[in-house]
């Protein structure tokens, strides 16, 4: 009989646990929060440096948003346009007034 068919699926769980154990030990030794905050304090410059940049992030958030807004306006804007002119060429009169304006346009464009 192989052994060592025996002893993969035994060591995998060993080791496996090493793993678990060795990870949970190396958390448990770093200090909390408060006591790295007090070892390690932070310089004004940098927490003026960090003030600007989370104000910047809030500006570009805010840019993105009116960006995102102005282009749904225009979308309505155009969308609500077009319904308006499509509605104005039903009536002939306006239907040939505006195909004579395209025909005097072209006609400049060629000269």
């Amino acid at each position: 009989m192989d052994n060592s068919k025996n002893n993969d699926p035994v060591f995998e769980a060993l080791f496996k646990q090493a793993v678990i154990d060795d990870y949970t030990d190396e958390i448990d030794s770093i200090p909390s929060n408060d006591e790295l905050v007090k070892k390690y304090p932070f310089t004004p410059q940098f927490n003026v440096r960090m003030k600007k940049l989370f104000a910047r992030v809030r500006r570009k958030e805010i840019l993105n948003k009116v960006i995102k807004f102005s282009q749904r306006a225009a979308v309505i804007f155009l969308f609500f346009t077009t319904f308006l002119f499509g509605l104005l060429l039903i009536n002939p009169e306006v239907r040939a007034t505006v195909g004579n304006v395209f025909v005097e346009w072209f006609e400049s464009l060629r000269q």
